[in-house]
C-alpha cells in the first residue's frame, strides 16, 4: 500500500471515530406543557427536587438540568432562559425568595 492510501485510511478512521463519539446528551429534554407541569410539581412540593444544575454542553449550549427523586435527570430549559429557570428552581429547593428582578418577570 502506498503512503497516500495509508494516510487516507487513517483519516477516514479518525473521521468515523469523531462521528460516533459520545455527545454527552445523557438527560432527556422536555418542552412546552410537559416542562410547565414539571415546574408546577416542583412549586407544589419543592422537597422532591434532588438537584438542579446549570450545565455547559459539548455544543457550548447552556442547559438547566433537573433531577427529581426517583426519576431520571431532565433538561428543563436551554440557552438564555436556562439561567432564570435554574435560579427559580434553586430558590424553590432552598426555600428562599426569588431575586427581585425575577419576581417582576414571572
Amino acid at each position: 500500500m502506498s503512503e497516500y492510501t495509508i494516510i487516507a485510511f487513517i483519516t477516514g478512521l479518525l473521521a468515523l471515530v469523531w462521528f460516533f463519539r459520545p455527545r454527552g446528551n445523557s438527560s432527556k429534554s422536555v418542552v412546552g406543557e410537559q416542562r410547565d407541569s414539571i415546574i408546577q410539581i416542583c412549586k407544589d412540593d419543592p422537597c422532591i427536587i434532588e438537584y438542579v444544575s446549570l450545565l455547559d454542553t459539548f455544543g457550548k449550549e447552556v442547559v438547566c438540568e433537573l433531577k427529581l427523586k426517583d426519576r431520571e435527570p431532565i433538561r428543563v430549559d436551554s440557552g438564555v432562559n436556562a439561567t432564570g429557570t435554574w435560579l427559580r428552581l434553586k430558590a424553590l429547593k432552598n426555600g428562599s425568595e426569588l431575586p427581585e428582578y425575577l419576581l417582576h418577570n414571572e
